[in-house]
């Protein structure tokens, strides 16, 4: 992230101010959960300083993009997924506190091996 603007997983550029729900929570939880960031970071204030000021303060669940493999090996590394016994289709993320914090909808074709 720069000054205003947060650089996609893709290489696309965009507005803090404008960068949608999904993908400022997003950044949040990868800040949270694979660079262990404190809640006091200065990082993630000012990324929950922008869940405020647009979104009412609300943290969406962890949902990753399924093309963002090195933020899914990553979550894997860390023993961070784990299926879903009810949906085939669907890898629960967990905190290191086993506190289900979002998830990762995969079609058959492009199931995640765990």
């Amino acid at each position: 992230m720069t000054h205003n603007n947060w650089t996609t997983f893709s290489g696309k550029k965009v507005s803090f101010d404008t960068i949608d729900h999904q993908h400022l929570s997003n950044c949040y939880w990868f800040a949270k959960i694979i660079y262990d960031f404190e809640d006091k970071d200065p990082h993630l204030i000012k990324i929950t300083d922008k869940l405020s000021d647009r979104f009412n303060g609300q943290l969406l669940p962890y949902r990753p993009h399924l093309e963002f493999k090195a933020e899914i090996d990553n979550l894997k590394m860390f023993g961070l997924l784990s299926y879903d016994n009810l949906n085939q289709n669907r890898l629960i993320i967990k905190d290191s506190s086993n506190q289900e914090i979002g998830e990762i909808i995969c079609p058959p074709t492009k199931m995640i091996k765990l």
